[in-house]
């Protein structure tokens, strides 16, 4: 309680409260208001509380917050936390400067509200909407905006009320139901009601009507707030705070909080305070109480406050007319980027990825990115913002060297410069060194060496013995002498002063020396733009270009003993006495390493041209490939260039890196805030060429929510599509790398790229689904979230089923009627042909009977019958007879079918020798053979076929052979298919039989063989089947005649 003698002191404050037991006081404006018996909340007996009361001795509380407010400003404690700031403006695309209004919706995107429009940003650029659009907004002055759970956007502005569902607007105005044009503030309930504040009051939309609750003609509902657990409406207006606990009934408005207050804004924080921004500065409602908050007594930039939210750390943000403060449990503190505040923010949100954005009313936007380091640099108070060096001296001081204009001292709050005027041997400082004694060296481009001792600088220049008053480094040995890195060698340095040092007349590789280290055996190790000289004892061991890349410009020794070389083609370890490369990413600049630096046991520190870089020497593998954190803008660099040697750790653990932007620190143990969230992922455009293509026009109905046409089917003749897509990160835009495939097409992922946009040209017709992937940065790749498109090419119509199966039925017909056609034609002409055939078959039948029967034949038969008359040789008469009869019958029999059985034609030539033998018995012998594994009775084959052969070999080579004549016939199977039949004689063979035959006139001509291969060749045509004779002399080794073979190939008929 806050006594009534106190009031006095009280009335310095701009806005407190109190209470007796029944009756409340407010002081506003440094008057005592009495406030009446109107209760505080409905729900309990809350008590109205102010930071003022927590000092009733005004003469203690001004001393206390002025030593708070030096200590705040003072205290290095400030670094704990580093805020990247990104600007984004009409010249990036914002449609207008003025940002009212901004969140950002379930698929990533931010929406931003201005006096000219409203704008939707991927990260990378502004889309925009107005209401010269065609069937745009219904107006440009943009107040509220809002996302309803369908995913449609509201808008309000001083026209009216627009809601977007991704594609178009539908406006309402007061002729739909709205109390009047000007549309103050935007939420929905748990039942999707949408309320929407005015001047005068509250409108509620059910999806179909309007309807009104008036509060008054002179309260604007500048702010609405829903709390879905209790089921609660904040209404904050121009005259206090409102609560609806039941919003079926109708509002209480005679007894608002805060009555003299001006609501802007409302949040509902983590742990459900409820935080208000106000025209009197911040109140927190917190366990029925209201807090309150402002510039004169909280550090609040202003008393104005527009805009409160809440980041993921639970800080609560306030945007202020003045600028922007956070809250945290130690207080409000101020953000000033750049030593300046961020005035008139009117707008804050915090995105997905933790960024804070912030709407400027005339400046843009602002993007709040939770840093790794901080920066310093001209604006901050260095004298340059080449930072080339660092040191700290015994009060903790660090003092940056710079490149152009001398040393810059940061004593944790304010710079102060050191430079020639003072002493110093020159400006253009390369490299400072801290020796053992306390001593600090400050090396030069071109003016040589400076000292400072006691407050003093002492210069050294080639006078005084050193080699080149272009001097790069200075490194101290474990006897305390000074090796100092120059242009013309390496110059020693001890308490007698300069002492001859080494060049490359002493085995130095190169002269030039930008780096000297000594390692835990005590070997020095020199680096030049050559390579590296190793100094060991005495003798000097080179490692050229064969070794390690060129120019060496830094060199370390971890806690592991291991030796790390910075060079500008890349970064080597000496392990194990071999040099290896180790690779630290593809990007371009990152293989120009230029300082090192090892931060306790655990890490190395890499600057490169490309950013820098941080190795886990814990985890590192010199046999894999290892991961490197980089850091780059979004950490906090003010530009990705390191400086050579530029790297340092303090005494508190404080990282210092010299960039050609400036100096930047990163707080000890500070860690970056890792990105959990992948890109949110979107194929944002499907079109026909690069430009976009209006699929309603062309008939085909589009996803309101993507803009992609629905069951996307494209005739043959537009097979080239675009796509467009976008990963969406707003703390990281061009961070982001994709992958994309055209399944259907593509049979693996695409290399890794940044661009967004991918076009696929004379596309065959089918199915085909585009998917693309994407990453941030040093991410690995999650094939499982991707973002696809299905979409088929049509072929052409003619090739489409129903034409593919009417000219199949068309050709079927036409290819039947052809094909009865020609069927016809082929059974006229086969019918001919079997004619042909057969008349051609009787024909030959009938001649080789003839052959086989002809009255030479039958005269020589009967004259052995006769012969065997005469000589009463009644038995040899009666068999020749009966054989020869035997032989008749058969081959009058033969002539009834096309086929005969094996067994009957072996019969039958059987006959036909024992006939030929009974005429000529001391002539010749015989031997009819058929193998055992064939059925001689089962296979067929054409009939009166061996025997002309068998007549050939008698006739023509064993009767005229003086010897005795040997025939020989067998059968045999050869494959699966065929008969092999050979007859094999021991005449005089098929020469000297034509020459005998030549010279022997004859009225007799024996046609048989050439009949029996008229007919194999008849049979072959009409079987469609292989029929082969192979007729050949055999020769004795010494080349003589053995006689003649015959061989006769015939399919095996069953």
């Amino acid at each position: 309680m806050i006594k009534k003698t106190d009031v006095g002191d009280l009335q310095l404050f701009t806005y407190s409260f109190w209470r007796t037991k029944d009756k409340k006081f407010a002081l506003i404006e440094n008057k005592i208001v009495h406030l009446g018996q109107t209760p505080i909340h409905k729900a309990g007996n809350g008590r109205f509380l102010a930071i003022s009361h927590l000092m009733y001795n005004m003469s203690r509380m001004r001393n206390a917050i002025v030593f708070l407010m030096l200590v705040w400003l003072v205290c290095p404690g400030g670094w704990s936390q580093v805020y990247n700031v990104t600007r984004y403006s009409t010249e990036d695309g914002l449609p207008q400067s003025q940002v009212r209004a901004m969140f950002q919706d379930r698929d990533g995107y931010l929406w931003l509200g201005t006096r000219g429009g409203v704008s939707k940003f991927d990260g990378q650029q502004f889309h925009n909407f107005t209401a010269q659009q065609h069937n745009g907004l219904v107006g440009d002055f943009i107040i509220a905006l809002y996302e309803d759970a369908a995913g449609n956007v509201w808008i309000g502005s001083e026209r009216g009320l627009s809601r977007f569902d991704g594609r178009t607007f539908t406006n309402f105005t007061h002729e739909h139901g709205l109390m009047n044009k000007e549309v103050l503030s935007i939420i929905a309930d748990h039942e999707q009601n949408l309320w929407i504040g005015q001047k005068g009051g509250l409108v509620l939309f059910d999806g179909a009507a309007f309807s009104t609750k008036p509060i008054s003609e002179q309260i604007s509902v500048n702010a609405l707030l829903y709390d879905s657990l209790d089921r609660h409406v904040w209404i904050g207006t121009n005259r206090g705070l409102y609560v609806c606990e039941d919003i079926q009934a109708d509002l209480n408005v005679h007894d608002p909080f805060l009555p003299q207050v001006t609501v802007y804004c409302l949040l509902l924080s983590q742990d459900r305070h409820l935080w208000i921004g106000s025209n009197k500065g911040v109140f927190c409602y917190k366990n029925a109480e209201f807090i309150h908050y402002d510039a004169q007594t909280a550090q609040l930039p202003d008393n104005t406050v527009y805009t409160l939210c809440q980041d993921k750390s639970g800080q609560i943000w306030a945007g202020t007319e003045g600028g922007v403060a956070y809250f945290s449990d130690d207080g409000w503190k101020q953000l000033k980027p750049g030593n300046r505040p961020l005035p008139n923010v009117r707008s804050s949100t915090v995105d997905l990825e933790g960024n804070i954005w912030l709407g400027l009313d005339g400046g843009g936007i602002r993007k709040l990115t939770r840093g790794v380091f901080q920066k310093f640099n001209v604006e901050d108070g260095m004298s340059s913002n080449i930072a080339k060096s660092f040191l700290e001296d015994e009060k903790g001081d660090i003092w940056i060297s710079t490149y152009d204009n001398g040393i810059s001292i940061y004593d944790g709050a304010n710079f102060r410069q050191l430079d020639e005027s003072d002493g110093l041997a020159g400006n253009n400082i390369s490299y400072s060194f801290k020796d053992s004694r306390g001593r600090m060296w400050f090396a030069t481009y071109s003016d040589g060496l400076s000292s400072y001792v006691g407050g003093k600088f002492r210069n050294y220049s080639t006078a005084d013995g050193l080699k080149s008053d272009s001097v790069y480094c200075v490194y101290e040995d474990r006897t305390g002498r000074l090796w100092i890195g120059t242009e013309h060698g390496i110059s020693i340095y001890d308490k007698q002063g300069f002492t001859t040092g080494y060049t490359p007349r002493d085995g130095l590789i190169d002269e030039t020396v930008y780096a000297i280290h000594q390692d835990h055996e005590g070997n020095m190790w020199i680096g030049t733009p050559e390579g590296v000289s190793k100094l060991q004892d005495t003798t000097f061991i080179n490692y050229g270009e064969a070794y390690i890349g060129h120019t060496v410009i830094s060199i370390l020794e971890d806690p592991r003993r291991h030796l790390w070389f910075a060079t500008s083609e890349g970064l080597y370890m000496y392990a194990d006495s071999s040099f290896r490369k180790i690779k630290i990413s593809e990007a371009a600049g990152a293989d120009n390493i230029v300082s090192l630096v090892a931060e306790g046991n655990d890490f190395l520190w890499v600057g490169t041209e490309n950013g820098a870089y941080r190795l886990n020497l814990n985890t590192f593998d010199p046999n894999e490939r290892n991961r490197f954190e980089h850091y780059t803008q979004k950490d906090g660099l003010p530009s990705l260039e390191c400086n050579a040697n530029a790297a340092f750790i303090d005494s508190k653990g404080n990282l210092w890196i010299g960039t050609t932007e400036g100096a930047i620190m990163r707080p000890a143990n500070t860690e970056r805030v890792e990105e959990d969230l992948p890109p949110i992922l979107h194929i944002t455009g499907v079109s026909l060429s690069l430009l976009p293509t209006d699929w309603d026009s062309l008939g085909y109905k589009v996803d309101p929510r993507t803009g992609l046409p629905i069951d996307l089917k494209l005739p043959y003749s537009q097979n080239r599509l675009d796509f467009t897509f976008i990963g969406i990160s707003l703390k990281s835009p061009r961070q982001v790398e994709y992958k994309f495939m055209l399944e259907g097409l593509d049979e693996s992922w695409s290399e890794e790229t940044r661009q967004t946009r991918v076009s696929y040209t004379n596309l065959r017709p089918g199915k085909y689904t585009f998917r693309v992937i994407s990453k941030k940065e040093s991410t690995a790749w999650d094939e499982r979230v991707q973002a696809t498109y299905s979409f088929e090419i049509l072929p052409p119509w003619y090739s489409r089923w129903w034409f593919i199966l009417l000219m199949g039925l068309l050709v079927a017909a036409i290819g039947w009627g052809v094909y009865w056609r020609i069927s016809l034609d082929r059974k006229k002409k086969l019918e001919e042909e079997h004619i042909k055939n057969t008349a051609e078959k009787l024909r030959l039948e009938h001649q080789a009977l003839y052959a086989m029967m002809n009255p030479h034949f039958i005269f020589n038969a009967l004259q052995s019958i006769q012969y065997f008359i005469h000589r009463q040789d009644r038995i040899s008469a009666n068999k020749f007879l009966s054989s020869f009869a035997k032989l008749m019958r058969k081959n009058l029999d033969s002539t009834k079918s096309d086929f005969i059985s094996l067994q009957e034609e072996v019969d039958r030539l059987k006959l036909y020798l024992s006939l030929e033998k009974m005429r000529f018995p001391e002539k010749f012998e015989y031997e009819v053979r058929v193998d055992e594994d064939i059925d001689a009775y089962d296979t067929q084959l054409p009939p009166m076929i061996l025997q002309p052969f068998v007549e050939n070999s008698i006739k023509h080579g064993i009767m005229p052979l003086e010897a005795e004549g040997k025939i020989q016939v067998t059968v045999s199977r050869k494959g699966e298919d065929h008969l092999l039949i050979r007859i094999i004689d021991n005449g005089i063979g098929i020469e000297a039989s034509q020459t005998k035959k030549a010279n022997r006139p004859s009225d007799h001509v024996s046609k048989g063989m050439q009949i029996t291969l008229d007919r194999l060749a008849l049979f072959a045509r009409m079987t469609h089947k292989e029929y082969a004779i192979d007729i050949r002399e055999i020769k004795n080794p010494d080349g003589s005649v053995a006689g003649t073979q015959v061989e006769l190939l015939l399919p095996l008929h069953h």
